[in-house]
């Protein structure tokens, strides 16, 4: 087969593009939704919620939002979540046993959906 250089003077097929949504409806719908959530739990909690292992609840103003069962299927389920301040989100994610202890992350696996979840 012999190559053939491309014709210069045939013009290129001209491609209509389409621009990409960086995020889909669905999902701007679920992240407004979740803005407004997230603004309402914070400001119904401004301190942060963990209680030290004396029993002791934190003083700290809580500028993080914890989701106890993970974001993913339950991202607007305001029951999981948890006001923080930082230095306790960064260790309720740091020591995985201590948290699961006190009810601070919950595997979503273990959840009986008809059982509130207070009672795990």
């Amino acid at each position: 087969m012999a190559f053939h250089p491309p014709d210069s003077s045939i013009s290129p097929i001209s491609m209509k593009r389409s621009n990409i949504k960086r995020v889909s409806s669905k999902r701007s719908k679920e992240q407004r939704e979740y803005k407004r959530l997230n603004i309402a739990y914070m400001t119904d909690n401004p301190i942060c919620e963990v209680v030290d292992q004396d029993g002791v609840k934190c003083s700290q103003r809580a500028t993080e939002l914890h989701h106890r069962k993970g974001r993913y299927q339950f991202y607007l389920d305001t029951k999981t979540f948890m006001a923080c301040c930082k230095a306790h989100h960064n260790h309720i994610h740091e020591n995985g046993e201590w948290s699961k202890e006190r009810g601070y992350l919950i595997n979503p696996s273990s959840i009986h959906p008809t059982l509130p979840l207070e009672e795990y």
